[in-house]
């Protein structure tokens, strides 16, 4: 769930910024006149700009994180499950061949049993 949280958040902070890098290309879009993202015109300093950029980098930056977060956890949750898989088996492998041992005469896992002849 983190990870797809901080999925969105990545991809929204990807668009928010190639929108405005987009949408400001070329000589009408200069700093000294206002600017424009997603259809919202805006004016301000170099300064600001950069402080918005700031902003959206860390936006990004935290979303990144979530997602790296996220994955990681479920990594862990998958190896552990696959730890816990194999030392079942291996405890399945140790009890058939005690069963094994138990009951010489007796073959293969100890799971199918005929009925003896009787008579």
């Amino acid at each position: 769930m983190i990870a797809l949280i901080g999925l969105i958040v990545l991809i929204a902070a990807v668009v928010a910024g190639v929108a405005a890098v987009t949408g400001n290309i070329g000589q009408s879009h200069l700093l000294p006149t206002d600017f424009t993202i997603f259809n919202q015109h805006y004016t301000g300093s170099a300064g600001e700009v950069f402080a918005a950029g700031i902003v959206v980098g860390a936006v990004a930056a935290i979303g990144l994180a979530l997602l790296l977060a996220g994955s990681v956890t479920t990594t862990r949750r998958h190896w552990a499950t696959r730890r816990e898989l194999r030392r079942s088996r291996r405890e399945v492998t140790a009890t058939r061949r005690d069963l094994d041992r138990a009951a010489p005469g007796k073959s293969g896992t100890g799971t199918s049993r005929r009925a003896q002849p009787q008579g």
